[in-house]
């Protein structure tokens, strides 16, 4: 489906709300759906760990990842990781997770991580590990 310019316009800038953005699931395609864009990137094999660490959170990381390598097991899951902290069960649960993967794991630190956060940075694939300057 296609929107109109105006529509658009304001779909992408949903003032303080997840904005939406086009998703294309046939690349070859120009049939496009409106989609929030942590989902766009998520189907596009791309996670983002943003918030504090708790059950759920880490749940769903979890689900998300064990889905993504179903899905196919050969191409890399990019993880950016921003963690101000975690609960330290949950937390390794998702470690035990990152370790068992088959598909290549691309981590990257963004602005801050502690703790257990930044050990699942390290969990990324060797020579897939990275962190931006701050």
């Amino acid at each position: 489906s296609s929107c109109n310019k105006a529509n658009s316009r304001t779909a992408i800038h949903a003032g303080g709300q997840v904005p939406l953005v086009p998703y294309y699931p046939n690349k070859a395609s120009k049939d496009y759906q409106w989609m929030d864009i942590y989902n766009a990137l998520g189907r596009d094999r791309t996670l983002f760990v943003s918030r504090y660490l708790d059950d759920e959170s880490c749940n769903q990381l979890i689900a998300s990842l064990i889905w993504l390598q179903g899905q196919n097991n050969k191409d890399p899951i990019t993880l950016y990781f921003n963690v101000p902290g975690c609960q330290i069960k949950p937390a390794f649960a998702v470690f035990d997770v990152m370790r068992r993967m088959t598909c290549p794991l691309i981590t990257i630190n963004t602005g801050l991580t502690v703790g257990v956060g930044a050990l699942l940075c390290a969990v990324g694939t060797s020579g897939s590990r990275f962190a931006f300057p701050n």
